[in-house]
């Protein structure tokens, strides 16, 4: 379990997010590429502030414009 003395201090913004693909790093016989296909209204459906306290992330963050459209690749 996180004591506060784990917790990240600082807290991060939207912009601040780095989303990675591992699975581009491994060889191909461990995934097929393949294009994505947009969700055509995606929303959100549950967001908790002590997770994002947890992972060091903004809770503010979850009402940005663009909150959702990062976490469905829609912008980076």
């Amino acid at each position: 379990m996180n004591s506060p003395e784990t917790l990240p201090a600082q807290r991060l913004q939207l912009a601040d997010l780095h989303m990675a693909n591992r699975f581009a790093t491994l060889p191909a016989d461990f995934y097929t590429s393949l294009a994505s296909t947009p969700l055509p209204s995606p929303y959100l459906v549950c967001a908790s502030a002590s997770a994002a306290g947890l992972i060091g992330l903004d809770p503010e963050g979850f009402t940005h414009p663009d909150f959702i459209g990062v976490l469905v690749a829609i912008r980076h």
